[in-house]
């Protein structure tokens, strides 16, 4: 994934409830024909038109949304296969106007019926959006294409170069291809895209459908399609030991094994039982070998379908073996996992390639290498807490722990070397829409080559928030190259964190961020050494841009750095506030070592929380204070949503009835009554509560509903 499409990712964070809701519920129901999975929408009754031939096919495109239904199989032999395949130029046109951005395309719903299309040949390399239909916002069931040979652009796919709507329990065979460039993207066998676009619009299903389907493209190639991980994934499979992708042998989003794809292909359903490497305790299906990890495949798209080790699991020995897609929650129950992956090619790289669930007590080592690489997750979109990466990753962009996060990252720690040429690279996170809090991350980052992508020690392009992070590891890169933060953009938030260790680059570097171009960076502190050839600064490289429109800001406020180790005698490089606001608020200041380390950093940099965030070490730089403290017999509470109230009472990355009954348990404990700035759940908005009570249990079991 190249800068750009980083920037264009989706920029929310997930709200606690409805992360529970994705990874345990169904997302969409498919009421049949008349319905329209993506945005939701339900065409008017209208009657509906049987496509017999190539020619009843082909005048789909002049009412993109009307109701089809195909009443016998179309082949070279059916009438207008001539006129419609094999005498163009560049074969069959797609139905549906593909456009980049927004939904279209094909709106209505086509009915397969159960019958076959043979012989679709698209020979069209320079254009985008490619297969039977170019976009599909609308709905596709009992569709099956066999034999096709389809060539497009980007978003290239047997059935669909797009699908933002439902594509139900069809199939196709044959071959794709995606013009073979570095700016190809998305191949995909069925579809070229499975793509939800926003949450207004609705969500997309692809369900009930295979692929058998040879797939060439540069970059983010799957063997059912390329698949975005807000999108749905249920039931659909395709075979990777048979399936070739570039040539070789990836697992993707839907791959199973020989075995187990033949156990799936005859009615299109699994039985849990039927495989020993698998046993449900405690309500979780347990894992504790490698045949346990390739036997999980053909489940763990299932919602509610939860997981934990049961031993440590060395997938060292198979460079593909992984999960690409996780719907339920995955408790690493503190065993490790060990990877050798290597998934160049393929849209996402790590131990779980999407993960829409609950991930804890995870271990990841090893080495990764791939498209957006991390460690333990390619792409968050639900919980990955209390959880440790040592591997080394290396990939088009990559991540410590997680390459993309658009939900919660917490309590969690990257060790290994993140290494990218030429994409963004952060210690822990790749890319932060969501939030990331209470973690650190101690390897190297380096971004190789000329490049202005970001460098983070922490986290290369945040978008979201960051608070109460740390990142010690040497940064190295081109550009936008920050000791925590690489690019803090689109109203990021960094608060109360700290980078400590050498940041080199290009252009735009400082010690916490490259550059805040629009954004807050407070209560925060840097003491590595930084160099860089313009724009440095001992804190940010750069404090806004000229593009900033009116109400746009980048502060920078309530930050320290140390004048003796980072070599820099100002805070900030370069400002450009354009029309907006680019400024230095409150205290920002450099202090020698001396008066940052021991307890003389109270004295010396006052702005800092010493109460409650910070505490001064003897002879070292201030460092987190645990707080709120463990209440007794559970971990330490979580603040999910980054309200200030910890509702994850017991600290096992949920907020569920069990923490109401820890809050009501431990309520005359020290722990509680000490810190009623924590669990003041009755009256969230007192700056000072006195105590916690009764009331503000029944408050906490009332967020519930």
């Amino acid at each position: 994934m190249g800068y750009d499409e980083v920037q264009s990712d989706d920029r929310r964070i997930l709200p606690r409830r409805q992360v529970l809701q994705t990874s345990g519920t169904a997302l969409v129901a498919l009421t049949g024909v008349g319905t329209t999975a993506g945005g939701g929408r339900a065409p008017e009754a209208s009657e509906t038109t049987e496509i017999a031939d190539w020619n009843d096919l082909d005048a789909v495109r002049e009412d993109t949304g009307g109701d089809y239904v195909l009443v016998t199989d179309l082949d070279e032999t059916t009438a207008g296969y001539d006129q419609h395949v094999a005498g163009p130029d560049g074969g069959w046109e797609p139905v549906g106007e593909f456009t980049p951005a927004i939904p279209g395309g094909f709106t209505g719903t086509f009915d397969g019926n159960g019958h076959q299309i043979a012989g679709l040949t698209v020979d069209r390399p320079d254009q985008n959006g490619v297969g039977l239909f170019g976009s599909v916002d609308g709905t596709v069931e009992r569709l099956d294409i066999v034999g096709c040979d389809v060539t497009g652009g980007s978003e290239v796919g047997a059935l669909a170069g797009r699908n933002t709507g439902a594509v139900v329990d069809s199939s196709a065979t044959g071959t794709v291809t995606g013009t073979v460039t570095e700016d190809t993207t998305n191949a995909g066998g069925l579809i070229g895209y499975h793509r939800e676009l926003s949450d207004s619009q609705g969500v997309a299903l692809l369900e009930n459908s295979s692929a058998a389907v040879d797939v060439t493209g540069a970059r983010r190639v799957g063997g059912l399609a390329s698949i975005d991980s807000g999108a749905v994934v249920r039931n659909s499979h395709y075979n990777a030991d048979a399936v070739s992708i570039n040539g070789e042998t990836i697992l993707t989003v839907g791959g199973l094994f020989d075995d187990q794809y033949a156990d799936w292909q005859g009615d299109r359903s699994l039985n849990l039982a039927d495989y020993d490497s698998l046993a449900v305790v405690d309500g979780r299906v347990e894992i504790d070998s490698t045949q346990g990890v390739r036997d999980a495949l053909g489940f763990v798209e299932e919602p509610g379908r939860d997981w934990r080790l049961g031993a440590d699991v060395d997938l060292s020995g198979d460079t593909i073996l992984h999960l690409p897609y996780l719907a339920g929650d995955f408790d690493g129950n503190g065993h490790t996992v060990t990877l050798n992956l290597d998934q160049i090619g393929a849209q996402y790289a790590g131990f779980i390639g999407i993960n829409r669930g609950i991930i804890t007590e995870l271990t990841v080592d090893g080495d990764v290498t791939g498209g957006l690489a991390a460690a333990a997750v390619g792409v968050n979109r639900g919980i990955v807490s209390n959880s440790t990466a040592a591997c080394n990753v290396s990939g088009e962009t990559a991540g410590g722990l997680v390459s993309t996060n658009r939900g919660v990252v917490s309590e969690s720690v990257a060790s290994g070397s993140v290494t990218t040429e030429p994409g963004a690279a952060g210690g822990l996170v790749t890319l932060n829409s969501g939030l990331v809090r209470d973690s650190t991350a101690t390897g190297d980052v380096t971004v190789n080559g000329t490049t202005g992508l970001p460098a983070g020690g922490l986290v290369a392009l945040n978008l979201g928030t960051v608070r109460r992070a740390s990142a010690s590891g040497e940064v190295s890169g081109g550009g936008q190259t920050g000791g925590l933060v690489g690019r803090n953009f689109f109203d990021g938030e960094i608060a109360e964190s700290s980078a400590t260790g050498t940041v080199s680059g290009g252009e735009l570097t400082g010690g916490l961020v490259g550059l805040n171009g629009q954004g807050s960076v407070r209560e925060s502190f840097a003491t590595g050494a930084v160099s860089g050839p313009s724009a440095v600064g001992a804190l940010v490289g750069q404090l806004g841009r000229s593009f900033l429109g009116d109400g746009d800001e980048a502060i920078l406020r309530d930050a320290y750095w140390d004048t003796d180790t980072t070599g820099q005698s100002e805070a900030v490089g370069s400002i450009e506030a354009g029309d907006g606001t680019a400024e230095l608020r409150g205290e920002v200041a450099g202090r020698t070592t001396a008066q940052m380390v021991g307890e003389a950093a109270t004295e010396n940099m006052q702005t800092l929380d010493f109460e409650t965030t910070w505490q001064p070490v003897t002879d070292d730089y201030p460092e987190f204070r645990e707080w709120p403290p463990s209440l007794p017999g559970v971990d330490r509470p979580q603040d999910l949503d980054d309200d200030g109230l910890y509702e994850d009472i017991d600290g096992d990355g949920r907020f569920d009835i069990f923490d109401v009954q820890a809050l009501f348990d431990g309520l005359d404990s020290d722990q509680v009554q000490s810190n009623p700035a924590a669990f003041a759940f009755n009256d969230p908005t007192a700056e000072s509560p006195e105590e916690v009570d009764i009331f503000d249990v029944q408050a906490l079991f009332d967020r519930l509903d």
